[in-house]
């Protein structure tokens, strides 16, 4: 069963795409070397630029905080290493406000943030790991850096599916990295590929499994 937040986010970069508000880099969401994870959403010319949003700080430890602000027309959303639904709640919550939005967790998202976690030992995760980055096909652009995980130098076939014009994706390994390029329907099966193909490298490895 699909996630219903990315569901939703899908559908939501979809409905906002006119031709042109998809053609800057409109939303990012990346891993930091807090550690933690970012989301940002370019506000300038689009229908969110005098979008007004419920601050949030929230500091709970070391690892356990989410913060969000708007600064420079930007929606910057942050968090720790665990704390990447939290990311995607406040996100929702703010650009769907007034509705009443309940924290419900993402399986998937769960799982990438843990798979990264467990990776951060203060030297591995000051390099640029996880991202995931709207583009004007419309689409998104997954990547993550393979060195120092279970993946490295594991082979994987290239992926490509071709349904329509906003629904296809491909996945496929270059200069260490796992990247997958899709349409704007297609981020949780892009997510999903990697998961799956994680999971076996992890499987087939000496590292005992995630989940």
């Amino acid at each position: 069963m699909k996630d219903e937040t990315l569901i939703w986010l899908e559908n939501w970069f979809f409905q906002a795409c006119n031709g042109i508000w998809e053609t800057k880099k409109r939303l990012l969401i990346e891993s930091i070397d807090n550690p933690g994870w970012a989301l940002t959403l370019c506000l300038e010319d689009s229908k969110y630029q005098d979008k007004l949003c419920e601050k949030v700080l929230i500091d709970r430890s070391e690892n356990d905080w989410c913060h969000s602000t708007i600064n420079e027309s930007k929606l910057i959303i942050a968090g720790g290493p665990l704390n990447l639904n939290e990311i995607f709640y406040n996100f929702r919550k703010c650009i769907e406000a007034p509705k009443d939005i309940n924290f419900i967790e993402i399986t998937l998202i769960n799982w990438l943030q843990r798979w990264y976690y467990q990776y951060c030992d203060d030297d591995w995760e000051h390099s640029e790991r996880f991202r995931i980055l709207s583009t004007g096909t419309p689409g998104w652009i997954f990547s993550i850096l393979l060195e120092g995980t279970h993946c490295e130098d594991r082979s994987f076939p290239v992926i490509e599916m071709n349904r329509s014009e906003n629904n296809w994706y491909r996945c496929f390994l270059k200069e260490g990295k796992f990247v997958g390029r899709g349409g704007p329907f297609n981020l949780i099966e892009i997510l999903q590929t990697f998961r799956d193909w994680a999971k076996t490298c992890q499987n087939n490895g000496n590292h005992p499994p995630l989940l």
